[in-house]
């Protein structure tokens, strides 16, 4: 190696991670403007969602409002927690927009996302 490459900073815009091989991998991250469209994106997917399942809820529970609004809530959670905790976990690290846009999430390791990781 030559004194060049080891005194080189690393940039902003890329992650090195260095296995036990000696190895360094160099991942490029992504910009904010690219992280911004793919979550607008998944909120508007989880959003339309929600008001789909919200105006079924609400026409089922039409006769009981006080318990339609107390399902009405806790299926909004659950889909908003669950849509990007499961599609990362099952969809190597992406939800819709990110896939879109072409980003992935990667653990501390540099390896796809496991289901618990993305839950937690």
């Amino acid at each position: 190696m030559t004194t060049e490459q080891t005194t080189r900073a690393s940039t902003t815009t890329e992650l090195a991670i260095a296995t036990a091989e000696g190895v360094v991998f160099r991942l490029p991250l992504a910009s904010p403007a690219s992280r911004l469209y793919a979550m607008a994106l998944d909120t508007l997917i989880v959003l339309g969602f929600i008001n789909g399942v919200g105006l079924l809820v609400y026409w089922i529970f039409s006769k009981a409002p006080g318990y339609g609004v107390m399902v009405i809530t806790l299926v909004e959670f659950a889909i908003g927690f669950l849509y990007g905790a499961l599609l990362e976990g099952l969809w190597n690290g992406q939800t819709i927009g990110k896939r879109l846009f072409h980003l992935r999430v990667i653990d501390q390791s540099g390896l796809p996302l496991r289901t618990e990781q993305a839950l937690v």
